[in-house]
């Protein structure tokens, strides 16, 4: 898999999470090729190569240690939801990085009208998830939930 672009090993990440096909092998070949490759990876790759860690619960410390460090150093060019799959997928895997947490916080709270409401619940649920108490963030989180149950009830 060496010779696999970025995009390329994300997609294969992406495909096979969402078969459920757990091929121990192929998995240990990808972390190592998107670990030493994930500098290269742009906002979606992140997001779904994070997104098919969680969905088979694979936590490999140096791939996730490179996706958090890309994920830090792109935020800005992650769309709303890259943003928010983001983090619940780090979540979901329970891997605590600080730095990530709070720049994913800060990044979300500068965005929280832009979510959806998937968007919405992701961030509460991650907070929660990694006992993380961003007062500012759940207060913007709430706050956003409130008016769109307004807006439906019209």
């Amino acid at each position: 898999m060496s010779d696999y672009e970025p995009h390329s090993l994300a997609s294969t990440a992406w495909a096979i999470a969402t078969l459920k096909f757990e091929d121990g092998p192929l998995w240990a070949a990808i972390s190592e090729q998107a670990s030493l490759k994930m500098p290269e990876f742009d906002a979606r790759g992140i997001s779904n190569t994070a997104w098919a860690c969680a969905a088979l619960r694979y936590s490999d410390r140096p791939l996730l240690q490179a996706l958090s460090s890309s994920a830090v150093a792109k935020l800005s060019q992650f769309d709303e939801q890259a943003l928010s799959t983001t983090f619940w997928s780090v979540a979901k895997v329970a891997y605590r990085d600080q730095q990530l947490i709070d720049a994913i916080s800060d990044e979300a709270l500068s965005r929280i009208p832009a979510l959806h409401q998937q968007g919405l619940a992701n961030l509460s649920w991650s907070l929660a998830r990694l006992l993380s108490y961003n007062a500012p963030l759940l207060g913007a989180l709430a706050a956003q939930s409130l008016a769109r149950a307004a807006e439906l009830q019209v």
